[in-house]
């Protein structure tokens, strides 16, 4: 994503390398003939990056204050995420 010469890059898979497929958890699944159970659905990294870009872009920041906010967001855990992008969104849409 694009915004005002600030990029973002983001990919299918979160932090730790997993892939979110269908909004169920096959971890649980194994010899069992259980189904998937669902799982919590949050918002992905990509969409708290792209709220933070908004606050960036906004602020003019350099390319490393770009690269400091980008770390702070994967450093935030996933149930944290909806809350931030929710302040992000109101404070610099």
């Amino acid at each position: 994503m694009k915004v005002d010469e600030i990029e973002f890059e983001c990919r299918k898979t979160d932090v730790a390398g997993l892939v979110a497929t269908d909004g169920f958890s096959f971890a649980t699944v194994g010899a069992s003939s259980e189904l998937p159970q669902p799982v919590e659905q949050v918002p992905s990294l990509c969409d708290l990056l792209d709220a933070a870009a908004l606050a960036c872009s906004h602020w003019k920041d350099s390319p490393g204050a770009v690269k400091a906010m980008t770390a702070d967001c994967i450093a935030i855990p996933p149930h944290q995420r909806a809350d931030l992008i929710q302040y992000f969104k109101e404070t610099y849409r």
